[in-house]
């Protein structure tokens, strides 16, 4: 049996519960359909781009990160510069246990 096979099989099996609680949100995590439809224009037409890099793509992605900075700070009244994006779990630890200087604030 391949391993395909084997995983099919033990979803079967397994079954599909009736009400699900996902914990496991490391590496992966459920996103909300709204969410999703909302990105799909920055995923796919506007905001792909990297946005350290400075070309086009790398300025509408800065621009679409800096609009979201703007709502996200707005919806919670607080100021942009206290939203902060980080690629990690431990990244948003160590900057939440030891701080960070940003533009000389500490």
């Amino acid at each position: 049996m391949s391993e395909s096979a084997k995983i099919r099989e033990l979803l079967r099996v397994h079954g599909k519960p009736t009400r699900e609680v996902y914990y496991d949100l490391e590496n992966s995590g459920w996103v909300p359909r709204e969410v999703l439809e909302a990105m799909i224009l920055y995923f796919n037409e506007r905001g792909y781009g990297h946005p350290s890099i400075t070309h086009k793509p790398g300025w509408e992605a800065l621009e679409a990160l800096l609009e979201a900075r703007e709502f996200i700070a707005s919806s919670i009244n607080a100021s942009p510069d206290e939203i902060f994006f980080t690629h990690s779990g431990t990244e948003v630890n160590n900057l939440a246990i030891i701080g960070s200087t940003i533009g000389g604030k500490k």
